[in-house]
């Protein structure tokens, strides 16, 4: 596959995409970045999944939009949208046949909580294709009649991919303002062992307080007391009612080299410095 420009959209089935045809590692291998949320998708999202494949395979099934920024150091793609449905379709593939060579399902998911969701989805998949035995025909229709809308990034900043990926509404789980903020933020750290550990202190955060549940630590604190106070102390209105007015009040500001990020003082109502 040759995409020589900055930015391409196409269409791509999800065979090519996963490159499981192919005998040896590809070029163009999928990756999934520190800054993406743990894989966390649960039954109910497996079990619609798995519905869909066996009532729409038989012809073309165009399952959304994939977003892929290019790592040019590693020479891999890194998926910026579409983790949950890619790995998903990936273990679905793998137990139907185990002889495929799967690149993604080679990533290391270090997170116990993504751990336990892929073990709990195999084993999902694999009583969903006891039950239903006709599904083990449709491994061919699986790989060539779903099809994405491929957005290639290759040459522009994280900043681009970012900027497609808070815009994009997958169809999946959708992301929370802390799932956006941790994405946002993490851009901006560039030491990988740095930006690995506190993925990895985001995430617990996220899990533990139910990701935007205001009656939990994360969603009070950021959600309630802190929301609130920065917006009184710069006399701001808001409305409850507008997407995303978390990950917008906490998003941050440009990096300037010279300056300290917060100075000698620092006070609430202050823009937060990336990272």
């Amino acid at each position: 596959m040759s995409l020589q420009n900055d930015v391409i959209l196409k269409t791509q089935k999800l065979g090519d995409l996963l490159d499981i045809n192919q005998n040896s590692k590809s070029d163009f291998n999928l990756n999934i970045p520190d800054y993406q949320r743990i894989y966390s998708w649960e039954e109910k999202n497996v079990i619609k999944l798995l519905d869909d494949i066996m009532d729409y395979t038989d012809r073309v099934y165009h399952l959304g939009s994939i977003i892929l920024h290019r790592n040019s150091e590693q020479n891999k793609y890194n998926i910026v949208d579409g983790q949950q449905r890619l790995v998903t379709l990936s273990l679905l593939l793998l137990e139907l046949n185990k002889d495929i060579h799967f690149p993604l399902l080679e990533a290391k998911f270090e997170s116990n909580q993504a751990q336990d969701y892929i073990a709990y989805n195999k084993w999902l998949i694999k009583v969903y294709i006891n039950n239903h035995e006709t599904i083990k025909n449709k491994i061919e229709n699986i790989k060539s009649n779903i099809q994405f809308s491929v957005l290639y990034i290759n040459k522009g900043s994280i900043d681009l991919a970012y900027t497609f990926f808070s815009n994009e509404n997958s169809k999946g789980k959708p992301l929370s303002d802390y799932n956006l903020l941790k994405a946002h933020h993490l851009r901006y750290i560039y030491i990988p062992d740095q930006a690995k550990h506190l993925a990895g202190r985001w995430d617990n955060i996220i899990l533990e307080s139910d990701n935007d549940n205001s009656d939990k630590d994360l969603g009070r604190t950021l959600g309630l007391y802190l929301f609130r106070l920065r917006k009184w102390m710069r006399k701001r209105e808001w409305s409850n009612d507008e997407k995303f007015i978390v990950k917008t009040e906490f998003e941050a500001a440009s990096i300037i080299n010279d300056i300290p990020p917060f100075g000698e003082q620092f006070y609430y109502y202050e823009s937060i410095q990336g990272g």
